[in-house]
């Protein structure tokens, strides 16, 4: 996508990112997120995400699956979330999708993830 090298406003990349959630499917929302994540950050992709639940939860599911593998800038993946507070905050994210039927993790990684959530608390 040359959307990511244009210069646009961080709204007009919000509102990318956005269209993306409704217009992507499971693998292309990759591509939605690698061109809109680096302009928009984590925190706004998370609670935009956070709204998707209650208006898009499949879009909102698929877009979590893909959070470990975004881009930042060309084939320099972002590894884990830039802090620790928005990766406990992603796993939350992860754990009420599931609650609401949403599947975004395996099993095992599910039960991993609300296992460290409890013992953080």
């Amino acid at each position: 996508m040359l959307i990511d090298r244009a210069q646009l406003s961080r709204i007009d990349y919000l509102e990318i990112f956005k269209l993306g959630l409704t217009k992507g499917n499971a693998s292309s929302i990759k591509l939605w997120m690698d061109a809109t994540v680096p302009h928009i950050g984590w925190r706004r992709t998370l609670s935009v995400l956070r709204a998707c639940l209650a208006t898009n939860p499949r879009g909102g599911a698929f877009a979590l699956y893909q959070v470990p593998g975004v881009c930042r800038r060309k084939g320099e993946l972002s590894g884990p979330l830039p802090t620790h507070a928005l990766a406990a905050e992603c796993v939350e994210l992860i754990l009420q999708y599931h609650d609401k039927g949403q599947r975004v993790v395996d099993d095992n990684t599910l039960a991993s993830f609300r296992k460290a959530l409890s013992s953080c608390k």
